[in-house]
């Protein structure tokens, strides 16, 4: 069985967007929908040194497609709920790793659903008022969804069929919350705003490997399976073995010995995944910075019923890492610019709708993944 490369499984599809506003809420009694279409793909990534190293056949390039909801609410001008769900769904992904057979990979599935309460501490219309800075918080939790079963997955692997090898998110509860500070100086007849933002997502329960990848029970298949394949005490052990069990001494070029030895490696492997699939896996947290110049409101027609709008946020991610069974984590980290503009209209069709396309660029970053995403947020805003 050849060498299994494992690299960027785990983090995949994970981040593929995020819902980083300005400290602005929603107007009382509005509501605030999103759909986000997101196209991603990796074809390097940052080393534990910084430096950027191009995947090679087999090493973890990947590439997806997924779909992202938001819905919000204005209970009051300074209190907002929001359900918000990124990356989704991951209706299609591909990842060119090598897993021991040729075989198709992919992270497939649902991400997990954040929840929060949005107040809006300073502002025009919060409880201390200012119209040069707005400061809100948003305590909130984590949802898990079910995501794969990696001893199904590894049944799939054993019959050459495609596998899903890691999940687009955790799948484990996640408590924090975020904050954001706006800060409007009055330039461009105050079009202009200086954001910055701060997430912070801690995993306290502890999850299974089975519920996490199935890329530890593929290492350890592959080390098992050269241990009998290559190494002296392996075919040593496949020989006494068969002999006590056959009363037969071993031949490497008898079909008989090869298809009984075939099964005892199987065998093997398959009381390792067992054993493997429920060790724990502890995720630590992630935490994210953003700093964002942008421009909103700036009115292309007299009537003001088209807006346009841009920004450059600049974000720093930053993990602990996920500590997997016995492996102690290694914490990563990425540094991103994520360019976008918007069109918002006002008042040509039935509900006011805002589009907006990104881009985000990798800069930097360790033991990370340079993921380039383009997403699509389609914003629509209605009263019940």
């Amino acid at each position: 069985m050849k060498k299994i490369i494992v690299t960027g499984l785990a983090l995949l599809l994970s981040g593929s967007a995020l819902f980083a506003d300005s400290a602005d809420l929603l107007p009382a009694r509005v509501f605030r929908f999103r759909i986000v279409p997101v196209f991603n793909f990796a074809n390097g990534s940052f080393d534990e040194d910084g430096a950027y190293q191009t995947y090679g056949e087999g090493e973890g390039a990947s590439k997806g497609y997924s779909t992202g909801f938001a819905l919000e609410y204005g209970i009051l001008d300074w209190l907002s709920l929001a359900a918000q769900w990124t990356p989704g769904w991951v209706a299609w992904s591909s990842a060119d790793v090598n897993v021991g057979k040729d075989i198709a990979v992919n992270a497939n599935g649902v991400s997990d659903l954040f929840t929060g309460l949005a107040a809006q501490i300073v502002g025009q219309k919060a409880p201390v008022k200012s119209g040069i800075f707005r400061v809100t918080v948003a305590p909130g939790l984590k949802a898990p969804f079910p995501g794969l079963d990696a001893l199904d997955e590894y049944a799939k692997w054993k019959k050459g069929e495609s596998i899903t090898a890691a999940n687009p998110d955790k799948h484990t509860l996640g408590v924090g919350g975020r904050v954001y500070f706006d800060y409007i100086p009055g330039l461009l007849d105050k079009h202009l705003v200086f954001n910055l933002y701060s997430e912070f997502i801690g995993y306290p329960v502890k999850s299974k490997i089975r519920n996490y990848s199935i890329a530890p029970i593929l290492s350890r298949a592959a080390e098992i399976a050269a241990h009998y394949q290559s190494t002296s005490d392996g075919q040593t052990e496949l020989g006494l073995a068969y002999y006590f069990q056959t009363g037969q001494t071993a031949n490497p070029a008898d079909p008989a010995f090869l298809a009984w030895a075939n099964d005892y490696v199987y065998g093997k492997i398959d009381q390792a995944a067992r054993e493997i699939a429920e060790q724990d896996v502890q995720f630590g947290y992630d935490l994210t910075f953003e700093f964002e110049a942008a421009l909103s409101g700036i009115a292309l027609d007299s009537s003001k019923r088209l807006l346009l709008g841009a920004g450059l946020p600049f974000t720093f991610k930053y993990s602990p890492g996920t500590a997997v069974g016995f492996t102690e984590a290694t914490d990563s980290a990425a540094f991103t610019l994520g360019p976008y503009v918007s069109l918002f209209l006002t008042d040509h069709l039935p509900l006011p709708l805002q589009l907006q396309l990104g881009y985000t660029i990798p800069v930097t970053g360790k033991s990370s993944a340079a993921r380039h995403v383009f997403a699509l947020q389609a914003k629509f805003f209605f009263r019940i």
